[in-house]
This record gives structure tokens, C-alpha cells and sequence, in this order.
């Protein structure tokens, strides 16, 4: 924007230098020659890369000289209108947003120029002498002038927001598109992929289960299984979390009893426990239903007890409690009690791809599991959080409002 802007405040000040030439007014031909230098040392300064203070200079020097050349013309010229016109330039050289205390000052600036012009009466009247017809004749062209740059100011802002929307709208609907294919790609992905690794899991199971089959087979067969197994882990994953990215999370709540999605979790995931000799302790003082969507909550609830028993040490404990919280919520809390996550991570953690360092007990994963948790549990209406732990470990809180809100 501010190229332009520079472009008409150069067109102004060679107006003005050859106006004041025709007038045979020397001073001001000077001062008019010393505007069109800033400006072209401003131009200079773009070109280096030091835009604001190309755009400070530029404003500065155009506002400062046209008062300044105010004070050796006759007033009946009116060119200290024009002063008026680069009230609204800050706001399209600059964002209001990202530099309101320069805006608001080189906006203030030709008021306040203008102002000491007219109440100075310009300069107490130390004009060059120009004839009064000639200077009336300027009158008109300094006036139409005025409000010929405030329109195309306005035009030019209007241009560029219009310009910037259509861009906007454009990536919007190039971004709903790449989503909508990724999904479909990931789906179809997923849906080719499942029938050989279920194959591959099912075949390393039964080899597991073989009469005859020897330590070293039985140790490669639960390598091959848990391999396959965590693939379709991360392969559900990358769709549950191409599914939270591409729109709106829409949830199908109905009351359910979030004991028995838990118990079924459990269930689930009990060989890593047994595995690690982990012991699970569920406490409940709340058996209100929940207003959920089943397999949101059964998905979310899976990421934070499966990242519990994974960080948990060997022979550690998970502490899962159902109380009623606040403001008509149920809380669900999982604790574990392995290397904790630092206070100034536990909001680092829900962004995707976040992962902690190897010495904060990291397990192999994708780093969307969280993301995925939360992105559900907010589509019910619910929070989730990490408070500190007294004994050390994480504890992870999910709030959901009960059925009978």
C-alpha cells in the first residue's frame, strides 16, 4: 500500500514544484524540491527493506513541508487543504492493529499543522506576493485536489480490503477442498490397509497360539502382532485427527454411563497393564450419566488412559476417580504416577505434533492423540486439563455435563 501512497505524494510534490514555479515563487519551488527529495530517499529506503521507516519519513516529510510552504503563500490559494487529505494515509500505510500509537500520531499531525496555520494566520502573513487572481484561480484546483485524493483514498482502501477477501475466500475454499481430498485419501488409505493388517495381526496371534511353536517364534510373533497392532493405532489416529482439522466437530449427545466406556477401555488395553505389572485403582462417588457422544468420549478416554498406563514405570499405579465437579459437571480423572509433564508444557502438549523430550518418559506415538481428546471433549461441551500431581506423575481431568442439565 504504501508504494502507492508514495507514488501520489510524489505527484503531489512535482504539482507542486511546477506550481510554484509558473507562480514565480522561489521559496516554496525550493521547499516543493525538498519534499520530492524525502520522498525519493523513502523510496530509497523500501528498496533497502526498511519499510517503517520509509512510510514514517514519507509522512513526515510531506506534512512538515506543505506547512512549511503554507507559511510563504498567499492564503486565498488554499493549499494548506491539502494537508487535510493526509489525515486518512497512516491508516493505509500502516496497520491500526499492529501500530495504533503511529497511526494515531501521524494522523493527528496535519490537524494539528493545520490548525497553528490557521490560528498563526499563517505566519503572520509573511507571504510570497501573488497576484489575488491568479491565487483564487490555484483556489479551486487546490480544493477539487482535496477531495480528489480522500476519494481516492477511500477507493484505494476499498480496493485492497475487496482485493484481500476475494484472496481470503479463495484460500478458504482451495483449503475445504485439499481437506476434503486428504480425507478421502486417508479413508481409503485406511480402508486398503485394514484387510492386510488385520491379517497380519490375526496370523501372528495364531502363531502365538501354536502347539509347536518354538521361544524364538513366540517372541517374534508378539513383535509382528504389537507392531501391526500400534500401525492400526496410528492409522485410526490420523483419521480421527484429518476428521478434527477439516471442519466443525459435530457430536450426537445422549446420557450414558461413562463407567462402563471405561471398563471397556480397560478391557482393551489390559495386556499393556498386565505387561508392565501396572496396578489400576477406579474410584466413583458420582454415578450420574453423562451427556455424551459414545464414541467420541470412548476415543478420547482411550488417548488418556492408554498415554497413562504407557508413561506409567513398571509395577506403577493409575488412579481413575468419577466425582461430580463444578457447575453441574462430571469429572473424570486418570493419575498416574510416572515422569509428570512440567507446568509450562501441560498447555504445549494439546497442540498437534507436540511431543516431550525422551527424559519426560516419551513412549512411540503420533503426538495427536491429545489434540484429538480435547478437539472431542470440546465438542461436548466439556473441558479437559493437567493439574499438578502431590505425589508426582500427571493427572489429567475431563469435565462433562450430566444427562438431567
Amino acid at each position: 500500500m504504501s508504494y502507492s501512497v508514495l507514488v501520489i505524494l510524489i505527484f503531489l510534490s512535482i504539482y507542486s514544484v511546477v506550481s510554484n514555479a509558473i507562480l514565480n515563487a522561489p521559496v516554496s519551488t525550493a521547499l516543493s524540491a525538498g519534499g520530492f527529495t524525502g520522498l525519493a530517499v523513502s523510496a530509497l529506503l523500501h528498496r533497502i527493506g526498511h519499510h517503517n521507516s520509509a512510510r514514517i519519513l514519507m509522512l513526515l516529510n510531506s506534512n512538515l513541508l506543505l506547512f512549511v510552504s503554507c507559511y510563504f503563500e498567499d492564503p486565498v490559494g488554499n493549499a494548506s487543504l491539502i494537508m487535510l487529505a493526509f489525515v486518512g494515509l497512516p491508516f493505509i500505510v500502516f496497520s491500526w492493529r499492529e501500530n495504533p500509537i503511529i497511526v494515531m500520531a501521524l494522523s493527528i499531525l496535519p490537524l494539528i499543522l493545520w490548525n497553528i496555520l490557521i490560528f498563526t494566520n499563517f505566519g503572520n502573513g509573511a507571504y510570497v506576493e501573488i497576484d489575488v487572481e491568479i491565487s483564487k484561480s490555484f483556489s479551486y484546483w487546490h480544493s477539487f485536489l482535496v477531495f480528489f485524493f480522500i476519494a481516492l483514498e477511500f477507493w484505494y482502501f476499498d480496493f485492497v480490503t475487496h482485493s484481500y477477501s476475494t484472496a481470503l475466500r479463495q484460500s478458504l475454499s482451495a483449503e475445504k477442498k485439499s481437506g476434503r481430498a486428504k480425507t478421502a485419501f486417508l479413508s481409503s488409505m485406511n480402508h486398503e490397509l485394514q484387510t492386510p493388517l488385520n491379517a497380519i495381526v490375526g496370523g501372528a496371534e495364531l502363531l502365538r497360539k501354536h502347539p509347536q511353536a518354538s521361544a524364538d517364534i513366540l517372541r517374534l510373533a508378539d513383535y509382528v502382532g504389537h507392531a501391526g497392532q500400534d500401525i492400526l493405532s496410528l492409522m485410526e489416529k490420523s483419521m480421527s485427527y484429518t476428521r478434527v482439522t477439516s471442519g466443525p466437530v459435530n457430536a450426537t449427545l445422549r446420557p450414558e454411563d461413562p463407567m462402563e466406556l471405561i471398563t471397556s477401555i480397560l478391557d482393551q488395553i489390559n495386556p499393556l497393564i498386565q505387561s508392565k505389572n501396572i496396578d489400576v485403582e477406579i474410584t466413583r462417588t458420582c454415578s450420574d450419566l453423562v451427556l455424551t457422544d459414545v464414541r467420541m468420549l470412548s476415543e478420547a478416554l482411550t488417548h488418556l488412559i492408554d498415554n497413562a498406563a504407557k508413561y506409567s514405570p513398571e509395577k506403577g499405579k493409575i488412579r481413575i476417580v468419577v466425582t461430580q465437579g463444578l457447575d453441574h459437571m462430571l469429572r473424570i480423572s486418570i493419575k498416574d504416577n510416572g515422569s509428570g509433564i512440567p507446568k509450562n508444557k501441560r498447555q504445549q502438549v494439546f497442540l498437534p505434533f507436540e511431543r516431550l523430550e525422551q527424559s519426560l518418559g516419551t513412549e512411540s506415538g503420533s503426538g495427536v492423540g491429545l489434540t484429538i481428546a480435547k478437539a472431542y471433549i470440546t465438542a461436548m461441551s466439556g473441558d479437559i486439563g493437567i493439574s499438578s500431581c502431590t505425589d508426582g506423575g500427571t493427572h489429567v481431568w475431563v469435565e462433562l455435563p450430566l444427562a438431567d442439565r
